[in-house]
């Protein structure tokens, strides 16, 4: 594990008949322990159905990539996670799933930023993901972190729809708005799932990783 936890604070805005309230909360982003398991496991459910990884998926994942295997906490509860894993053409974002509780609330953003800094800090120069073009929210937010659009990918997901291709220079700092389009290198083709609006998700397909079957992303 890195040093201290990765501590964000996040606020929530809801109305009610006389005022509008504001909650403030602490999201903890640390590195995956094996007693969180069954925690992760409900996330996974809850995000992707019958498309759901299977315990011993985490586990391998957990040996191959301990640094890259994150979870988020808020107020103790576990409330997302997120994997990614180096490749021969960059980084990958491999999965990444958020209870429904607490999506649009920012904990995407947390695990998100926290993977890129590790990844950063690992001396990798560029980070890969695969979006349901009809996600509108997901790319807003890649957009906002620094992904660019390097390519579409027709019929991509089980549904025909198509898949756009992002990356992220990570030779800069996290960005607070739109990035210039760079040019898309050649990269491997990666198995996608997304749970939310907020998120989107990549199965790999590199040697020395989890191998799992293709099935159909959703969004």
């Amino acid at each position: 594990m890195e040093g201290s936890d990765d501590m964000q604070r996040l606020s929530l805005s809801r109305d009610s008949s006389n005022a509008r309230d504001t909650i403030v909360f602490i999201v903890t982003v640390r590195v995956f322990e094996k007693n969180e398991l069954p925690g992760i496991l409900r996330i996974e459910r809850e995000s992707f159905d019958r498309d759901a990884w299977p315990r011993d998926t985490f586990l391998e994942y957990a040996a191959a990539v301990p640094d890259l295997f994150l979870v988020a906490r808020v107020a103790g509860r576990i409330a997302g996670y997120s994997i990614a894993y180096p490749g021969r053409h960059g980084a990958e974002i491999a999965s990444l799933g958020v209870r429904p509780v607490y999506r649009r609330s920012g904990v995407a953003t947390a695990l998100l930023r926290a993977t890129l800094r590790k990844l950063r800090r690992s001396g990798a120069k560029a980070v890969w993901l695969m979006v349901r073009r009809q996600n509108e929210e997901a790319i807003r937010l890649y957009r906002k972190l620094g992904f660019v659009r390097t390519g579409t990918v027709p019929d991509y997901y089980g549904d025909h729809s198509s898949g756009w291709r992002m990356r992220m220079d990570l030779s800069k700092g996290l960005r607070s708005g739109p990035a210039r389009p760079s040019q898309r290198p050649e990269t491997p083709r990666s198995i996608v799932r997304a749970s939310s609006s907020e998120e989107a998700s990549l199965r790999p397909w590199d040697e020395g990783l989890p191998r799992v079957e293709r099935r159909g992303g959703r969004s």
